[in-house]
C-alpha cells in the first residue's frame, strides 16, 4: 500500500520544494516515509521510523486520520517534521549547500532524536558555546571572546555539520566523540585538500569544546592532551603582497573607469602603508587622525586584539590622503574591486594561491596571476615585507598586531637563517 499527497510547497530560487508522506505495509504496520521533491530529477526519501495501522491512514490526505489519539499525535509530529524539513533545506541552500538524501535522513534522524537530553549532541554543546561567548572569560582576563573567534567557531560548527552529513551519516553525541573520532575528522579535512592551519584551526576548535564540555561536568571520552596541532609554513614564494614598484604601478594608473576605483585604490594604497587589517583599515575616519611631535598619525583600536595602535604615517602615507581619506566601503566591496583594480594595473605575475573546496573538487594550490589573487589581506602582508629592515622588527610587529617577532617573521616568510645572515651583516657594519 503506498498513498502520498503534498503537504507544503516552499519556493526557493527556482525550486519548488514539496514534502509527502506515505506509507509501506510491514510486519509491525504500515512505516510511514517521507518523500522530498525538489525537482523533477531530485527526490528524496527516507523512512520516519514511525508506524501506523494502515486503517489510521487518511488515503486522500496523506496523513493519519485526526480521530484516534495515537494518530492524531503521530499527525503533530509528521506537521511538525514538515515545517522542520523545509526550514532546513531553505538554510543550507541559502548557503550554498547541497541538499541531498544523505542530508534529509540526517534532518529527519536529529529530528527524532529531539526526545534526548537537551545538549546530548555534540553540536549542541558548540553552539552553547557560540551562545555564552559574551560571558566567557578570555585570555587578556576579561570577558566576552573576540569577534572572529566567534566566526571561527561557527564555522568549525559547519564544517563539523558537513563532516557528519557526508561520512557519518548521522550526528554526533557527546559520548560518541573519541579521540579517533578526531584522527577521522581530520584525514576527512585533509582528503579535501584543506591547507593545515585550516586542519589545525579545527582541531584546536574541537579540543576547546571537548574541554567546555569536561569543564560543565560531562563526561566525554576524549584524551584532550593527545589531540595533535597542525601547522604549516608558508614558503616565501606562496606568500602574496604587492612590492613598491607594483604600488607606483597601480597609483600611475591613469583613466581610471568605472570612478569608484579610484575610491579602491586609495584604500589600497593606504592600506599598503599603514598595515591593519582590512577591517580596521576601512574603518577609518578623520576622527581617528592625530598628530604626533608634528608627525600626521592614525590611532587605532584593533578589532581583533582590542590594542590600541599609533601608526605615524610615511611620506607615502601623506600623500595619499594630502586631499582626504577615501570614502566609507564595505570589506565585500574592497575584496571585489581590488581584483578588478589590480586586474587593469596589470598585476599579473603568477603566483600560487589556495583555491576553496567546492562540491566537485577538493581545496588545492594553482597557479594564478598574481590580480586573482588578492584580497584585503594584502595591505597588511605588503607593509611588513616592505617596510621589513627600513622599520625596527619590533616596531613593525606592534602596527600589525603580532605578539611575537617569531610570529611576525613567519608571516612575512622569513626564517631563522635570514634573521642569521641579516645579523652577520649588523656585525660588519660594527666592525667597520
Amino acid at each position: 500500500m503506498s498513498v502520498c499527497v503534498n503537504i507544503i510547497n516552499y519556493k526557493h530560487i527556482n525550486h519548488v520544494a514539496t514534502v509527502k508522506y506515505y506509507i509501506r505495509d510491514g510486519k509491525n504496520g504500515a512505516t510511514i516515509y517521507v518523500h522530498f521533491n525538489i525537482s523533477t530529477a531530485q527526490k528524496f526519501r527516507t523512512t520516519t521510523g514511525l508506524y501506523i495501522d494502515p486503517k489510521d491512514w487518511n488515503a486522500r490526505k496523506g496523513l493519519p486520520k485526526n480521530t484516534v489519539a495515537t494518530s492524531k499525535k503521530v499527525l503533530i509530529t509528521l506537521q511538525t517534521l514538515e515545517r522542520v524539513v523545509l526550514d532546513k533545506f531553505n538554510e543550507i541552500t541559502a548557503n550554498g549547500q547541497t541538499f541531498d538524501k544523505d542530508f534529509l535522513k540526517l534532518v529527519v534522524n536529529d529530528f527524532f532524536n529531539k526526545d534526548k537530553e537537551k545538549g546530548d549532541r555534540f553540536t549542541d554543546f558548540v553552539q552553547k558555546f557560540i551562545d555564552t561567548a559574551p560571558t566567557r572569560k578570555n585570555k587578556k582576563g576579561g570577558y566576552g571572546l573576540s569577534d572572529n573567534r566567534i566566526k571561527r567557531v561557527e564555522a568549525f560548527k559547519k564544517t563539523l555539520e558537513q563532516y557528519q552529513k557526508e561520512v557519518l551519516k548521522k550526528t554526533l553525541t557527546v559520548e560518541e566523540v573519541t579521540n579517533d573520532t578526531l584522527t577521522d575528522f581530520r584525514d576527512y579535512l585533509l582528503s579535501f585538500g584543506y591547507s593545515k592551519n585550516f586542519v589545525g584551526s579545527n582541531l584546536s576548535t574541537f579540543k576547546t569544546i571537548c574541554n567546555f564540555i569536561k569543564d560543565k561536568g560531562v563526561n566525554i571520552n576524549v584524551r584532550t592532551e593527545r589531540i595533535e596541532q597542525i601547522r604549516e609554513y608558508k614558503e616565501p614564494e606562496n606568500i602574496i603582497t604587492l612590492s613598491f614598484e607594483e604600488l607606483d604601478k597601480i597609483k600611475a594608473l591613469e583613466e581610471l573607469y568605472p570612478p569608484y576605483l579610484n575610491n579602491v585604490r586609495k584604500w589600497l594604497l593606504l592600506g599598503c602603508e599603514i598595515g591593519q587589517r582590512g577591517s580596521d583599515l576601512l574603518n577609518l575616519t578623520e576622527k581617528n587622525l592625530l598628530e604626533i611631535e608634528g608627525v600626521p598619525a592614525f590611532k587605532v583600536k584593533q578589532q581583533k586584539t582590542n590594542k590600541e595602535v599609533y601608526i605615524p604615517l610615511t611620506p607615502r602615507a601623506r600623500d595619499i590622503i594630502k586631499d582626504g581619506l577615501p570614502y566609507k566601503i564595505s570589506l565585500e566591496a574592497f575584496n571585489e574591486y581590488l581584483k578588478e583594480l589590480c586586474r587593469k594595473s596589470g598585476i599579473n605575475t603568477i603566483v600560487k594561491n589556495r583555491l576553496p573546496r567546492t562540491n566537485s573538487t577538493p581545496s588545492q594550490l594553482v597557479e594564478v596571476e598574481k590580480w586573482e589573487a588578492v584580497s584585503s589581506h594584502i595591505c597588511r602582508r605588503s607593509f611588513a615585507t616592505n617596510y621589513y629592515g627600513k622599520i625596527p622588527t619590533s616596531t613593525l610587529k606592534t602596527i600589525t598586531g603580532h605578539s611575537t617577532e617569531e610570529m611576525f617573521l613567519k608571516y612575512i616568510g622569513k626564517t631563522a637563517f635570514n634573521h642569521a645572515k641579516e645579523m652577520i651583516q649588523a656585525f660588519k657594519m660594527l666592525t667597520e
